[in-house]
């Protein structure tokens, strides 16, 4: 029992724990140095036995202890292991959550670091890799972005027609509540507008009307003045005029007596 598990512990922790292995090696992640290239450093040697290392293991595992089943192991298996392995690692390194903004900042700067060329169909390091290989890189990343703007704007076009067709009672019914809306605050603005129209009228008429009163009252007494006048002088014509009628009267008696007396020889 303890050979078994002596042996266990020698090899890899995917066999140890049980976990699937790939049943086909990517061998593109080794660097392919050609004959006008320029030699490696001792760090990309390092990386490269490690990678090689890696690879054997890899093909070491899958052919002498192959997962039981592992076609059938569908994407949902695989992300409850991939959540498991991630809490396993969280508790043994003592890791809290990481807060969204913090893992976006780790995200961004392990991306830039790496740089995928399309020539030799990998990631490679970004400090590692040509100019040439740069810019190739750089172009088939905004191709890609390029390719998923335009996927992305059919999608966006399709729910557009969609959410048209959907929302074509609410949004006719909406133009016609905001019309009706719009002229009934038009009118309460027009009618607001004349209250206070009123409002400033009957304030000046009623600061008028003292004045007005005075007025009319100052009217009133020159007319009742003048009509007083006028009375009096209507008063002395009058008595003039009934006098003169009587002088008239007893001058024409007077005339009248001296045609009837016969004249003396």
């Amino acid at each position: 029992m303890k050979w078994r598990e002596l042996e266990m512990k020698k090899r890899s922790m995917s066999v140890q724990r049980d976990l699937p292995r790939p049943s086909d090696m990517n061998s593109n992640i080794m660097r392919k140095v050609g004959p006008n290239d320029a030699p490696l450093s001792d760090l990309q040697k390092a990386e490269e036995l490690i990678k090689q290392e890696m690879l054997i293991m890899m093909h070491h595992d899958a052919l002498e202890t192959p997962t039981a089943g592992q076609a059938m192991v569908n994407a949902s298996v695989a992300k409850n292991l991939l959540k498991a392995e991630a809490e396993f690692v969280k508790s043994a390194m003592g890791h809290g959550d990481l807060p969204i903004d913090a893992y976006s900042q780790v995200w961004e700067e392990c991306y830039n670091q790496v740089l995928f060329v399309p020539s030799q169909s990998r990631y490679v390091r970004a400090n590692l890799v040509s100019k040439k290989d740069r810019i190739e890189s750089l172009s088939k990343r905004l191709e890609n972005n390029r390719n998923e703007m335009t996927k992305e704007a059919k999608k966006a076009s399709k729910v557009e027609k969609k959410l048209k067709i959907l929302l074509g009672g609410y949004q006719s019914r909406f133009q016609s509540l905001s019309k009706q809306t719009t002229d009934v605050l038009d009118q309460l603005e027009q009618s607001r507008i004349e209250l206070q129209t009123f409002v400033m009228l009957k304030k000046n008429e009623v600061d008028a009307m003292p004045k007005r009163l005075q007025s009319l009252t100052e009217d009133v007494s020159r007319q009742m003045e003048r009509e007083k006048v006028l009375q009096a002088r209507y008063d002395k014509l009058n008595f003039d005029l009934q006098n003169l009628q009587v002088e008239m009267n007893q001058a024409a008696v007077t005339q009248s007596h001296n045609i009837d007396e016969p004249t003396v020889t």
